[in-house]
This record gives structure tokens, C-alpha cells and sequence, in this order.
């Protein structure tokens, strides 16, 4: 859409958020989250830096501003249904009492059936609605 301009300076703000939570996290956590931190602050400068960056340079250049509370309605939606996501999934992964690898396998596999299950129940309707559309096309 030709917005380099409008977006050029969000890799240096970017950047001036992620290198003092980067150093931070490496002096002062323990040697145990260290990567943690460094991961951590990776995502808050995404989350609190290039998300709403990116969106005001697109809805104030390329859609209407109307538009724009739509867009983050829906962005607070599908975070919460990841935060739901994150903690079913961790409480029932935390139900496992298995090591190594055999306990990585079952967890791994509970994890995508609880994460899949509770979509679908949350979107049934989208997801056998857009099942049925797949099936009507490749019968054509």
C-alpha cells in the first residue's frame, strides 16, 4: 500500500523499548529466566509498539478511522480467547505427571486436543460453515 514512509520510524521506537527490557531482564533475573526475559521483551515491544503502530499508520492512511474500533473490538476479542486458550491448556498440561520425552509427547498432544476442542466449540458454526464451502468446491 506504499506506507514505508509513514511506518519508518517503527523499528527505532521499537528497537528504544525492546534494548532496555533486553538488558534489564539479563542483569537482573535469575540465570533460570534470563531467555525468558529477553523473549518477554520481544513481545511487549510487538504488543505495546508495532501492533498499534502499524494499525494507526493503516487506519489513518489506507482505511476509514471508523473502521478502526472495529479492528480493535476484534483484537481484544481473539486476545482473550487466546488468554482462555493459554490458561486451559496449561491447567490441563499441568494435570500430566510424565518426564522426558514420553511426558513431552503426551503433553503435546493433550495440549492440541484441548486447544482444538475449545475452538470448536467457540466457533462450531464458522468452522462446519467453512468445512461445508471446502466440500461444495472440490465437488464442482
Amino acid at each position: 500500500a506504499g506506507l514505508w514512509k509513514d511506518d519508518r520510524w517503527k523499528p527505532v521506537v521499537n528497537g528504544a523499548v525492546k534494548l532496555p527490557l533486553c538488558v534489564a531482564s539479563v542483569c537482573w533475573l535469575p540465570t533460570e529466566y534470563k531467555l525468558d526475559g529477553v523473549i518477554l521483551s520481544s513481545i511487549i515491544g510487538f504488543s505495546f509498539v508495532g501492533i498499534p503502530w502499524e494499525a494507526r499508520v493503516v487506519f489513518t492512511k489506507l482505511f476509514d478511522r471508523a473502521q478502526e474500533k472495529a479492528y480493535w473490538r476484534s483484537q481484544a476479542y481473539f486476545a482473550l480467547i487466546a488468554l482462555l486458550l493459554c490458561a486451559a491448556t496449561w491447567w490441563s498440561v499441568s494435570l500430566v505427571r510424565m518426564d522426558r520425552i514420553p511426558g513431552l509427547l503426551v503433553k503435546a498432544a493433550l495440549a492440541g486436543l484441548v486447544s482444538s476442542a475449545v475452538l470448536f466449540a467457540m466457533f462450531r458454526r464458522e468452522i462446519l460453515e467453512m468445512f461445508g464451502k471446502m466440500l461444495n468446491r472440490t465437488k464442482a
